[in-house]
């Protein structure tokens, strides 16, 4: 495996791309996460925890997103996003 740089431009799309799809994954995921615990949100103090656990989520989409180049992580997230949502809206959070 080759070590690619990533230059100019490059730097800009993997940082939106992070911030914008890495922010729509960590609310699917905490949104799934709230309805597969125990209790579904009506548990006490759960909606507290799943807000404080968007952020450690939102990071880790961030960071992950300057390991891949951008055509793939684009498909993988954006793939990702669709299901996520879909699936939510499905469920009849939405």
């Amino acid at each position: 495996m080759s070590t690619q740089v990533i230059r100019g431009w490059r730097w800009c799309w993997h940082t939106l791309l992070g911030l914008v799809v890495g922010f729509l994954l960590a609310i699917g995921f905490v949104g799934w996460l709230g309805f597969l615990t125990p209790g579904g949100l009506d548990g006490n103090d759960k909606v507290q925890f799943l807000m404080w656990s968007i952020a450690p989520v939102w990071l880790l989409f961030w960071s992950v997103s300057y390991l891949f180049s951008a055509r793939q992580w684009l498909f993988a997230v954006a793939l990702a996003s669709v299901l996520n949502i879909t699936l939510l809206a499905y469920r009849g959070v939405w």
